[in-house]
């Protein structure tokens, strides 16, 4: 006779032992040993099958011996232990295709659908003028009413003519050429011109430089008002023709003037330039250089919120292909109109999305746009403009309640929103989107709110990665932390900057850009700005975090605000200094400031020994400001050192100075 296998006795005894188990309840809730092989069949898969034995047999007996609860599923019955295993089985099945079982790493990255375009901003320009070249393209405000603009071919044929007139003059690929001007209408003119001609147009602001900064790798320079021109003609001399020479600035070779009411002797003029283009034959001055989309278009100088101004280079690809416009997610198309009060050289400025989708432009002089009393003027402005897109800052959100307007899309960024803030713009707004950019990176993320949506906004919100961008949040030591943990950001994108004039700026890892921004990813994958690294202060050898410190003084009655700045000691080490900007005819005691610290604060030492709170105070009526809004932490700085009046050695003075020194440090020219 045939040989029985032999578990089938295995199977015997744990079918006998079962039974008995089963009998104490009842033969209703016995379970059969066909039973338990169809579950362990199922869900472990260790059932022994054609005679092989079974590891999981004798585990299953001594669980069913214990079972004290049995639950009723799908008309079978199965005990707390069988649940256990189909968890376990779930969990297992879900990481062979590919779920995450464990915690989520604080990284991002949704592909962007649309294929990228590889062209030139002029060239996207010239299909866009080909396409339709009477559709208005930008519009400048001058005041709030004088008004000026181009349509798509005059834009593009003036750009082409300055082009030329610079190509007379001498003008190379790869030259650099300061575009020193207000925004007014033919800023994109003289922008797109040199581009044209293979120079790099270098933007700056007016007001917000340091001379050594701008001009020390330029080749052209094209001035608006009186105030450069003084600060030019200090260092170099200006010959017959705009011929410039100087021992400071040697790469310069070409002054124009944009104004005959400030226009220096010698100097060239850009409308005289492009009028004796004009009777030449069409072809003269036409051996324009083989501009490749990769290839600079611009530079642009970063905000210089520690006062350390680094210019990063951009491509005609990044500007062309760049998420600024969130055309992808608002559906944004070429007869939409924004009006954006920023400058156009600033990052958040540049009418890139004229570019990329080809919509109307409208800006015009930030200080006139952006004064609060102008504000009915503006809305008459919107309504005139049919404007479907505008961009505010957080500030002025609140502003319009009450006014009978009603915008399609409501743009902010630049600084932490509060959810009243979201709130409010959706008064006057179909929908708000956040914004979360920076001069090296154009747009990193955004986040699109509505009334049906608004609970899920919470304070500091940035929003979630554009498409086609990489974000990740890193410790100290480099490493993704888990969502919900803060960390540093980094960024990653085919639009991002294409390195620092100069070698200036951070190192790019494996295409990273770290940024200075610590903040936490949430489940959703949206970020949520928790501070910056640069608002660390030192206190002997230790960080501090300044948010540890505000939030504390910020609720002393007296304090409208507060700023942490450092300050050299005699030990050659720093102290901290704590900057108060006073309510409008009101002082401060600062001694009743201190006891509100120990008072208040729930870490008054860190590491036990050493006190947080600040040594030195010193008051400010207002803070100086940059340009752009942010405060000036170098100037504020300099007057703390002088308000304190503390009697430095010389070497502290000497490191402060050369502290300072290397934030303005000249770039070397690259290409």
């Amino acid at each position: 006779m045939r040989e029985e296998p032999k578990d089938l006795t295995r199977r015997d005894s744990i079918q006998s032992d079962t039974s008995d188990t089963s009998s104490t309840s009842g033969r209703k809730n016995s379970v059969t040993l066909k039973d338990v092989g169809k579950s362990l069949g199922r869900r472990a898969g260790m059932v022994s099958m054609s005679g092989r034995k079974s590891i999981a047999e004798p585990k299953l007996q001594n669980r069913r011996r214990n079972s004290t609860s049995q639950q009723q599923t799908l008309g079978r019955t199965y005990s707390g232990d069988d649940e256990k295993i189909r968890a376990l089985e779930k969990k297992k099945e879900d990481f062979r295709k590919g779920k995450r079982v464990r915690k989520q790493k604080s990284y991002y990255h949704v592909p962007k659908p649309d294929p990228l375009i590889y062209e030139t901003i002029p060239e996207r320009l010239r299909k866009f003028a080909e396409k339709r070249p009477d559709k208005i393209s930008t519009v400048v405000y001058h005041t709030m009413t004088d008004r000026r603009q181009l349509t798509r071919r005059e834009l593009y044929d003036q750009a082409w003519t300055f082009a030329r007139a610079l190509r007379k003059h001498g003008v190379q690929h790869g030259d650099r050429v300061a575009l020193c001007a207000h925004n007014f209408v033919n800023w994109l003119v003289y922008d797109i011109g040199i581009q044209i001609s293979g120079g790099v147009s270098v933007h700056v602001v007016m007001g917000n430089f340091n001379m050594r900064n701008v001009l020390v790798n330029c080749s052209v320079l094209i001035v608006e008002t009186d105030k450069f021109w003084k600060d030019v003609l200090a260092n170099c001399d200006i010959l017959p023709g705009g011929k410039i020479v100087s021992e400071s600035f040697p790469y310069l070779k070409l002054a124009i003037a944009v104004s005959p009411d400030c226009r220096p002797a010698n100097t060239l003029l850009t409308d005289e330039m492009m009028e004796e283009i004009e009777p030449l034959h069409p072809d003269d001055y036409t051996d324009f250089p083989i501009v490749d989309p990769e290839d600079t278009a611009f530079i642009k100088h970063t905000s210089g919120t520690s006062g350390a101004f680094k210019w990063a280079k951009h491509a005609h690809f990044n500007a062309v292909n760049s998420p600024h416009s969130d055309c992808d997610i608002l559906n944004f198309t070429e007869d939409d109109a924004r009006i954006n009060g920023r400058h156009m050289a600033y990052t958040g400025g540049y009418p890139v999305g004229m570019f990329s989708v080809g919509w109307k432009n409208v800006t015009g002089d930030p200080q006139v746009l952006n004064k609060r009393g102008n504000l009915p003027l503006n809305i008459e402005i919107w309504q005139n403009e049919s404007i479907t897109n505008i961009v505010l800052a957080p500030l002025n959100l609140t502003d319009l309640r009450g006014y009978d307007v009603r915008i399609k899309t409501v743009g902010t960024g630049g600084d932490l929103l509060t959810h009243e803030q979201v709130h409010s713009a959706l008064a006057f707004g179909d929908r708000v989107n956040i914004a979360y950019s920076g001069g090296e990176l154009y747009r990193i993320a955004s986040r699109i709110f509505t009334e049906k949506d608004i609970h899920e906004h919470v304070d500091g919100m940035l929003g979630r990665p554009c498409l086609g961008v990489e974000l990740k949040v890193i410790n100290h030591l480099g490493h993704v932390v888990d969502r919900g943990v803060p960390g540093v950001v980094c960024v990653r994108s085919p639009w991002m900057l294409r390195g620092y004039e100069g070698g200036q700026g951070k190192k790019r890892h494996n295409g990273w850009v770290q940024t200075d921004d610590v903040a936490i990813m949430l489940k959703t994958g949206d970020l949520v700005m928790k501070g910056r690294t640069t608002e660390l202060v030192r206190k002997n050898d230790l960080n501090i975090l300044t948010q540890l410190m505000e939030v504390y003084i910020d609720s002393h009655p007296e304090v409208y605000k507060v700023l942490f700045v450092n300050v050299p000691n005699e030990q050659g080490s720093e102290d901290v200094c704590g900057c108060v900007q006073t309510y409008l005819g009101k002082g401060v005691d600062f001694d009743s400031v201190r006891e509100h610290c120990y008072k208040k604060m729930r870490e008054k030492y860190s590491f036990s020994w050493m006190t947080m709170v600040p040594r030195y105070f010193v008051a400010f009526e207002a803070f100086p400001k940059l340009l752009n809004g942010k405060f000036d932490k170098v100037k504020i700085i300099e007057g703390a050192i002088e308000m304190l009046g503390l009697n430095f050695s010389a070497n502290a003075l000497m490191r402060l100075k050369q502290a300072q020194e290397e934030k303005y440090a000249i770039p070397v020219k690259s290409d």
